[in-house]
């Protein structure tokens, strides 16, 4: 910083021939040591007696403190990598054996500082990058968590518009979790922004520091000051960054439960048993699980009226919402038919639909990484998925299979009590029903699954071969992996993108490396 300052107050000198000062170009005669104009330098140096004559920019003319030894008086024209100084030729013979062996050129060390020196200045920008792209995400997570924020309210309303009193207090408790949640989330994002806002003029400062230093500095002052440098730019570096969103920008309540254990006293057939989320892909889905944006944190739209009902808005066709007085009783009674009907309940609603219901949340993720966020995602997740369904759609089979020979055995019984068979064979049916509606989503799950798997297959391809570090391996395909460790993966894979599909910067630095005049020394 000293030396760009003291850089930056240098007079200009007069030229010593016409004492004018050329506000284009001055140059120096270093066999004459005078500082010279551009026109003295064309018309009283053309003489052939001046053609021999050292002439340079002005700006590559040395301070007369680096040139020489302080010690001995004598040019410095040794490099110690080791030390990290100057030597003159004195210095160097009077250093030992093994210290001569780390000596080099001045312009062998003024390359080598060069590179290393640009080195630093890449992972800069990469980070400047990253920073960027970091607000940009938190400026959407902002806007995206005021428009959930207000979905949730909406959806909210809407649900207890018909209710009494005591649907009124509950909306109340509900609105006031989710302003809370509202609260906590903003504060957290618009915290994590401010030290992104904070870091970014420090990065934009440091790197307009390091061009101009490499511009205007001589291979002496260069090699004085470039490793202080670089260490403040690796300090830099290491800094620790909220690049990632701590928490996703979802606002959820249970505001179905809520309401259902408020109009319990006042309803009295409330059926209890629910499964997930009606299969749909819309087109304006939520983003990213609480889990999935707490690691790797990618950009949501606001959920639509059928995801934000939670997974209370699944019903299964046909439950024991609708069963009379009599059909209550024969699951009460006890015997064969109401053994069956507990068994069910545990094999179906607890097994096989929190099985198809995973998926389906899975599934519906992948979906939203290919037309939503944009983002690489794992080809062999796809496959994964697609094997899973293979292995519900056995059991599923299985299960139909099981539930036709005890439709046989019922039957035999069924001929002995007419009336009461009557009613177990509406539940016995609606159960059956249950089974084929959730297996032709599980149908239609894994159609949709299978279609989505060509796209992955060939955004993943087209990463591999823009950046060979993008490859995700054969094996991952086989295993379970977390959906923390899996969303860390993908937003891994997508920074690395994005540093890798921005050839400008490169450009620029080649452009400048171009039109900068060579800094290997005077001439």
């Amino acid at each position: 910083m000293v030396f760009l300052v003291e850089s930056s107050c240098e007079e200009r000198p007069q030229c010593a021939n016409c004492d004018k000062t050329n506000q284009s170009a001055m140059f120096f005669c270093n066999t004459c040591g005078q500082v010279l104009c551009g026109h003295c330098r064309e018309e009283t140096h053309r003489a052939r007696m001046f053609s021999l004559h050292d002439i340079i920019h002005m700006s590559k003319r040395g301070r007369e403190v680096n040139r020489k030894c302080s010690m001995h008086g004598e040019p410095q024209i040794m490099f110690s990598t080791t030390k990290r100084t100057m030597l003159c030729i004195t210095c160097f013979r009077e250093s030992s054996i093994d210290a001569r062996l780390h000596c080099i050129d001045l312009d062998t060390a003024y390359t080598q500082g060069c590179k290393k020196l640009d080195r630093a200045v890449m992972s800069i920008r990469e980070l400047q990058n990253s920073v960027r792209d970091g607000v940009f995400l938190f400026k959407a997570l902002l806007d995206e968590l005021r428009k959930n924020m207000e979905t949730e309210k909406h959806n909210i309303n809407t649900l207890s518009e018909n209710l009494q009193e005591t649907v009124r207090r509950t909306q109340d408790s509900l609105l006031r979790e989710v302003d809370g949640q509202y609260d906590a989330k903003d504060k957290l994002f618009r915290s994590q922004l401010s030290s992104l806002g904070a870091l970014l003029p420090i990065i934009q400062v440091h790197l307009l520091m390091c061009t101009t230093f490499s511009s205007s500095a001589s291979k002496y002052e260069f090699l004085d000051l470039v490793f202080q440098l670089m260490e403040r730019l690796a300090a830099i570096a290491h800094l620790s960054h909220p690049l990632r969103p701590a928490q996703s920008s979802q606002v959820r309540s249970s505001f179905k439960s809520e309401f259902s254990r408020s109009l319990e006293p006042l309803l009295s057939s409330v059926g209890k048993g629910r499964g997930g989320e009606p299969l749909t892909m819309p087109s304006g889905s939520s983003g990213c699980s609480e889990k999935q944006s707490s690691e790797g944190g990618c950009a949501s739209r606001p959920p639509s009226a059928a995801s934000a009902m939670g997974p209370a808005s699944f019903a299964i066709p046909g439950s024991r919402r609708s069963l009379s007085a009599a059909k209550l009783k024969i699951l009460e009674s006890g015997g064969p038919f109401a053994e069956h009907c507990k068994t069910h309940d545990n094999k179906f609603r607890q097994e096989l639909t929190g099985k198809f219901t995973r998926l389906k949340e899975e599934a519906q993720e992948l979906h939203r990484d290919v037309t939503l966020r944009r983002c690489l995602t794992r080809r062999g997740r796809v496959e994964e998925i697609v094997r899973e369904c293979a292995a519900l759609e056995e059991e599923f089979r299985a299960y139909t299979d099981e539930m036709e020979e005890l439709r046989g055995v019922f039957d035999a019984a069924w001929d002995d009590q007419i009336q009461r068979v009557y009613a177990e064979q509406e539940v016995f049916q609606s159960q059956v029903n249950d089974v084929a509606s959730l297996r032709d989503e599980n149908k239609r799950l894994m159609i949709i699954a299978q279609q989505l798997e060509p796209y992955i297959r060939s955004i993943t391809a087209l990463m591999e071969r823009i950046s060979p570090k993008l490859q995700v391996p054969q094996s991952q395909g086989a295993s379970t992996v977390s959906v923390v460790e899996s969303s860390e993966n993908i937003m891994q894979q997508i920074l690395e993108q994005i540093s890798a599909c921005k050839p400008d910067q490169q450009q620029r630095l080649l452009s400048r490396a171009g039109l900068r005049p060579s800094r290997s020394g005077p001439h």
